[in-house]
């Protein structure tokens, strides 16, 4: 998992946490409540696709719409932007001018592109501005989440980062997706993350097929025989979290 070094203990956003009873489900309309949408299966699938392909190399075939990691795997990619290392700043792929990009490989830049004209958030109109490169790993887990890519990339190429979502039938067969993962997988990103800990945590429950029941200052998450017993402060930090 040394893919994890390069983002781990970084800051990512913040946010003040929101009174109890929580909101019902609702669709997220910010950056902040996308990410917490979706860190929990994303954050997972990408330790599966660490494991994966190990330190393999890689190379990218625009044409092609694939990126091969050496003989390991061979995936479908969606390009989603880039980071420039000269003046520390975020392009999306659609606003791409140096680089042609085949537009099937632009759909999924372009429906965040959408997203954020239709809930107003600036980072997804605007086509290029200062970033700090630990916020690729946000736009990853998002566009995993969003789209239902296997993992996503950032490929360093020199003068840069590219940011591509990936998919693949063998990662989806790799894939660990026991439940029990949970309580090895939530922690770390409770630990690492500047999200709302309750909030990331109802969102990977639910995707994992959870029923949930909420207290206070519990969260309890039901499937089949399978208990999930999540406990908080009174700003919503991880207390316990166990079967």
């Amino acid at each position: 998992m040394g893919w994890l070094d390069n983002f781990l203990n970084k800051p990512l956003l913040k946010k003040t946490r929101p009174d109890f009873p929580p909101a019902a489900w609702k669709e997220p309309k910010s950056e902040l409540e996308l990410l917490e949408r979706h860190i929990g299966l994303s954050f997972e699938k990408q330790i599966d696709f660490g494991d994966y392909i190990g330190q393999c190399g890689w190379d990218i075939d625009l044409e092609a719409g694939t990126i091969a990691f050496g003989d390991r795997l061979l995936a479908n990619i969606q390009v989603i932007g880039r980071f420039a290392y000269f003046n520390n700043s975020w392009l999306w792929a659609w606003a791409a001018e140096q680089v042609i990009i085949p537009p099937p490989l632009l759909v999924d830049a372009m429906a965040i592109r959408s997203f954020g004209e239709q809930y107003e958030i600036r980072r997804f109109q605007q086509s290029t501005y200062p970033i700090q490169i630990d916020e690729l790993h946000n736009f990853g887990m998002i566009a995993v989440g969003m789209f239902g890519a296997d993992a996503y990339f950032m490929g360093d190429y020199g003068q840069g980062v590219g940011l591509f979502t990936v998919k693949n039938e063998a990662l989806r067969n790799h894939r660990k997706d026991s439940t029990d993962r949970i309580f090895t997988t939530f922690p770390q990103i409770a630990a690492n993350f500047n999200v709302d800990h309750r909030q990331a945590l109802r969102c990977y429950l639910m995707d994992k097929g959870y029923i949930l029941e909420e207290q206070r200052t519990k969260v309890i998450g039901s499937k089949g025989n399978e208990k999930c017993l999540a406990t908080f402060d009174k700003h919503g930090r991880l207390l316990t979290l166990k079967s």
